[in-house]
Order: structure tokens, then C-alpha cells, then sequence
């Protein structure tokens, strides 16, 4: 009989998490039992981490983001034969959960599992599952479509109202079956809000994880967990003030700094830019009550020319308050909100004049070189080579700007493998550790304040490295001389830097 070494599967989805996003992913997923769909180790892992959400409050956000990503990635493998067994067994496995369960369970599960049931039928009627494969991959429309549209209860699906691409009648959202991967994520991204709404409720989690073996699991793979989930990738409540805004904006990344700058002169941002100004303040620790004096205070002043807001704070107070207890997991399915990361912002997909997203991403060279002269000013050749630096990645783009920053305002060279932060809270506390840093540093700084003086209009030119003085002169006066000679400055950088339903994932 194999025993299940339960630490190690557990280990292993965690260090899953860590290359979701990265290319190697579709050969981590092939590469690990734990990650193969409906194993034990794929329904152990998920069940206890879950279970972990109840005394970590980061992971609960983190595991439901991952999840949700995991899944996709499973639904895009998946062939017409692989989708009719999903969809067998999860029809079986909420008709046997229903059955066994709903008694006690809330009523968003029941509606969940009823949904499951009843968007299951629907994908198994004769030619569903044949139409959904042969539209899916380009969304195509034919005359068919209409013989195969699903009409599901809007509560089970919040993720797909929020979009203006389908269609709501009488409570009931309808939407084709060659969209299916939509279908199958909004129906799992509601069944995990809901059970993580139940086990944070629920007393009886604290004992089991309370209980030995339990907590022995837990501790060997605390490594893992604290790098998957760093609760030091955001900063406490509190300590950080309304007061301090206006100080120090200016260390804020340009994505959000360029936010700030809209609200300073409209007083005002669009609904999706004010909600991700909100959580970066949230997650550099800005408090809730904070948080409020600063929105009051600013929406009781009257909008600027440009803005495309004129809500006030007088009218529309509940609205805000609202929104702002939401993110702070106050309201709503009571979770916190995390800042997008930085891989996200750069996928968003901006309309027209929208504001927010990744300047680095999203502004061609002319947008972005207005934006890094209001955040470098006199500083024309670094500006060059941030703009060259982004064209290999927003990434580096972003990374050779916070050097620049950091050497233009403290006088700080940053060695490049230190400069790693994964969202704009993190690029912003990484500017604060390495400020106060700084003062600990005098000693070094006044022994080469002379070449900071000379070098500090073009950063790259003194960039730490293990060349020899005579060589860090030579090639701060080329570098000076000739943008040219940045070429090899990006070549060095480029080498350095680079149980039933209960377990709804176990169909993944």
C-alpha cells in the first residue's frame, strides 16, 4: 500500500504556484502528480491548503488567484474528449454532494451545486460539446449558436455580469457553450469564494489545524508557503499615513504615480484607476480609516476640467465607502483585495484614453518619455536608456527606472539582483527598505560622493560591477559621451539579469 507522504504534495503545488506564470509551466504541469487532475495528491493539496486560509489571511486571496489560474491552464488543454468526462464527473460529483450534504450546507453552495448540475446537462445534450470545440478557439457566431445558448442564474456567475458582453434577462445570464472555458471559470471562481467565505467562519478549522500532525505538515513546507504567500510583500495597517502621501508620491512606480498625478490635477479617477490607487495604498499600509479622510478629502473638492468623474462625495459617500470596506475584505464575499501584479497590469487591455495599466507596457516611446520627465527631470540620458531597456521587457524597463530613481534621490546604487519586486506595493517598499538603507551607508557614500556627483546624470554609467575603478571611469565618460555605448551597458544587464464536490479542483 503507497502512502501518501502529504507535506511533499503540498510542497509541490506550492512551488507550482511559483511558475504560473513563467513558460516552463504547461512542463511543470506534465512533470508533477500532485498537479494530475482527480489524484489524491491533486485533491489532498488543494483540500489543506484551503484549510490553511483559515489562519492566513494573504493566502486566502493568493490561493483563490492561483487556483483560478491553474484551472485555466488545465481548460486550455483540454480536448472535446477530456471536456466530456470533466463534465460528467462534475455533474456526478454535485448530484452526490447535493445529496449527502445539503442539509448543511449554505445556500450560494446549494446554488452553486445545483448550477453545476444544471450547466452540466446542458454541455451533454446531443452535438453541445461537438459546437462548443468547433467555435471556441476564435469565438465565432453561427446560426446554430442560438440552438446551444445557456441560460445561467446571474449569482453563480458575478465575474461574467461584469461584463458587457452577455446578455441578462429575469435574473438569468445567457451566454453560447463554445465559451465554456468562461462558463466552467465563473462557476469555480464562485464555488471557491464561497468556501472560503465557510472556512473563515468556520471555529472548528482552528482545531484541526491546531491538531500535531496537522501542524507538522505545515511547518516542513513553511519554507514554501512563505514564499508563495510572503506576508512581508505588503506592509501592516496603519503604518503608513494620509500625511505622507504628498511626501513621498514620488517614490511611487510610474504606473501609479502617473494616477496620482491625474487625481491631483482632476481631483477625481475613473472607477477602475481609483479602485487600484486604493489597494496599492491599502497594501503599502494605509488604513482603513485613512484610507476614507483621503478619499473624503479629495472628492469634496469639485472636479478639474479634464475629469471624466463628477460624483461627489456628499451624494455618492455610501457608494465609496463601500467600495473602499470591500477591498479591505470589510464587504461583499469578504476578501481582501491585493494589488494586481505587476504581470497583470500589463495585460489589461485599455479602451481609448482609459487611464491606468503599465506605462512601460502600454505608452509608446513618446507617451512614456512625458511620463519619465515628470518622474526624472534633467535626466535626458537615463530616460534613453529606460526606453531602450523596456523594448527587451516591460519588466527591465520598470527595474532600470526604480536604479534610477533610487541613485537620483538617495544617492543609492542598487546592485541589479536585489532589484526584484512582483506589483507596484512591493516596488514601492523596495524603494523605502533601500532608502533607509541608505543611511546606513554614510561611510560608503562619503568616500564616493566625488563619482556620484559626476556619474548621477546617467545612472548605467556607475552601475556596480566587478570591473576595476579605471574601467568604471573610462566607462562613465563614454557612456557620457555617446548613447552608443549603452548598447553594452544593456548587454551586461541582459546576462545579469536574466471529498466529492468538496474538491471541485479535483476535475481540473
Amino acid at each position: 500500500m503507497c502512502v501518501l507522504d502529504i507535506a511533499k504534495t503540498i510542497q509541490e503545488r506550492l512551488e507550482c504556484y511559483q511558475h504560473l506564470y513563467s513558460e516552463d509551466i504547461q512542463e511543470v504541469l506534465g512533470n508533477l502528480q500532485t498537479l494530475s487532475p482527480g489524484s489524491d495528491e491533486d485533491c489532498t493539496s488543494f483540500y489543506l491548503l484551503k484549510l490553511k486560509t483559515f489562519d492566513h489571511a494573504r493566502l486566502r486571496q493568493v490561493f483563490a488567484k492561483n487556483e483560478l489560474k491553474l484551472m485555466e491552464l488545465r481548460l486550455s488543454n483540454y480536448t472535446e474528449i477530456d471536456l466530456k468526462q470533466f463534465v460528467k464527473n462534475l455533474r456526478s460529483e454535485a448530484q452526490d454532494f447535493l445529496v449527502r450534504h445539503r442539509k448543511y450546507m449554505s445556500k450560494e453552495k446549494e446554488k452553486t451545486c445545483l448550477e453545476c448540475v444544471h450547466v452540466s446537462l446542458l454541455f451533454l445534450r446531443q452535438g453541445a460539446l461537438e459546437h462548443a470545440f468547433k467555435y471556441h478557439k476564435n469565438d465565432e457566431f453561427c446560426e446554430d449558436c442560438d440552438n446551444f445558448c445557456i441560460q445561467m442564474d446571474f449569482e453563480t456567475c458575478l465575474d461574467l455580469v461584469a461584463s458587457s458582453k452577455y446578455h441578462i434577462n429575469n435574473r438569468k445570464l445567457y451566454i453560447y457553450n463554445f465559451q465554456w472555458k468562461q462558463i466552467i471559470l465563473a462557476l469555480f471562481k464562485t464555488y471557491l469564494i464561497n468556501s472560503l467565505k465557510e472556512i473563515k467562519a468556520n471555529e472548528q478549522c482552528k482545531n484541526v489545524l491546531a491538531e500535531p500532525r496537522m501542524s507538522m505538515i505545515f511547518f516542513n513546507v513553511q519554507g514554501a508557503l512563505s514564499q508563495a504567500f510572503p506576508q512581508s510583500s505588503f506592509a501592516k495597517s496603519g503604518s503608513f499615513s494620509q500625511s505622507s502621501i504628498d511626501n513621498v508620491f514620488v517614490d511611487f512606480p510610474p504606473c501609479i504615480r502617473h494616477l496620482y498625478d491625474v487625481l491631483q490635477r482632476d481631483n477625481r479617477l475613473p472607477h477602475q484607476a481609483r479602485f487600484d490607487f486604493s489597494v496599492f495604498l491599502k497594501d503599502i499600509g494605509l488604513s482603513l480609516e485613512e484610507q476614507l479622510s483621503f478619499w473624503e478629502a479629495v472628492y469634496m473638492k469639485d472636479p478639474g476640467e479634464n475629469a471624466k468623474c463628477t460624483h461627489t462625495w456628499e451624494k455618492h459617500n455610501k457608494h465609496y465607502i463601500y467600495s473602499i470596506r470591500h477591498i479591505y475584505g470589510l464587504e461583499g464575499s469578504k476578501l481582501e483585495t491585493c494589488v494586481k501584479s505587476c504581470t497583470d497590469i500589463e495585460d489589461i487591455k485599455l479602451a481609448v484614453n482609459e487611464e491606468g495599466g503599465c506605462p512601460f507596457a502600454h505608452d509608446d516611446d513618446h507617451n512614456l518619455k512625458k511620463i519619465l520627465k515628470k518622474c526624472l527631470p534633467n535626466n535626458p540620458e537615463d530616460i534613453e536608456v529606460i526606453i531602450h531597456e523596456r523594448k527587451l521587457s516591460a519588466q527591465k524597463g520598470c527595474q532600470a527606472y526604480f536604479y534610477a530613481n533610487m541613485l537620483k534621490r538617495y544617492k543609492y546604487r542598487v546592485p541589479d539582483d536585489e532589484i526584484n519586486f512582483q506589483n507596484p506595493a512591493e516596488f514601492y517598499l523596495l524603494t523605502e527598505k533601500f532608502s533607509t538603507k541608505n543611511d546606513e551607508d554614510k561611510d560608503f557614500f562619503e568616500t564616493s560622493s566625488s563619482s556620484d556627483e559626476e556619474g548621477s546624470n546617467n545612472f548605467l554609467a556607475v552601475r556596480p560591477s566587478s570591473s576595476s575603478d579605471d574601467d568604471e571611469a573610462n566607462n562613465e565618460k563614454s557612456f557620457s559621451s555617446s548613447f552608443s555605448s549603452d548598447k553594452e551597458c544593456l548587454a551586461r544587464r541582459s546576462d545579469s539579469s536574466s471529498d466529492g464536490f468538496e474538491d471541485f479542483s479535483s476535475q481540473k
